[in-house]
């Protein structure tokens, strides 16, 4: 007689059940905090690099390096250099987006999912009446560092906002 077991699946307060074995379920996504190196307010900050062609991942000095190339040649930018960043603990990340209206706000939301090895990267444009003015942003953000094999997705939303229009 062939006798086959299956395994029996059975889940109960964020545990799984495998004949018997448990095995803790991943985290569920998880927001992660970062510091925002957008603004020229922010300190340290990287408001003249603008890689408009580019979804930056940067995990190390020296790729870090080649964003000096991306220096604006901008009159504001002329004494620009790139500050010092801890990349032994962290991973920067930046995508370029840009947006019209009176008012073109960026907002940012990054998550980190460990069961599937992937952090998300959330950019919504948020364009706030009809003007035509051209908001740009690389969105830098630098994070606790992103182990080398995760996956880096960036989403960019835009949002029109003609209620506020002037």
């Amino acid at each position: 007689m062939l006798r086959m077991f299956l395994p029996i699946i059975v889940t109960w307060g964020g545990l799984f059940v495998v004949n018997g074995l448990a095995a803790q379920r991943a985290l569920a996504v998880e927001e992660v905090a970062f510091i925002d190196l957008d603004s020229s307010r922010s300190q340290p900050n990287l408001h003249c690099v603008m890689a408009t062609e580019a979804e930056c991942v940067i995990h190390n000095e020296a790729e870090y390096q080649t964003l000096r190339r991306y220096i604006m040649g901008h009159h504001l930018c002329q004494d620009f250099t790139l500050p010092a960043l801890d990349l032994a603990r962290h991973t920067l990340l930046g995508k370029y987006t840009g947006g019209t209206g009176c008012t073109t706000e960026f907002l940012r939301t990054i998550t980190r999912d460990d069961g599937s090895q992937t952090v998300t990267y959330v950019i919504d444009v948020v364009q706030i009446g009809g003007c035509e003015p051209l908001a740009m942003s690389m969105n830098w953000a630098l994070v606790p560092k992103i182990p080398a094999e995760y996956r880096v997705e960036f989403t960019v939303r835009e949002v029109l906002d003609l209620s506020g229009e002037q």
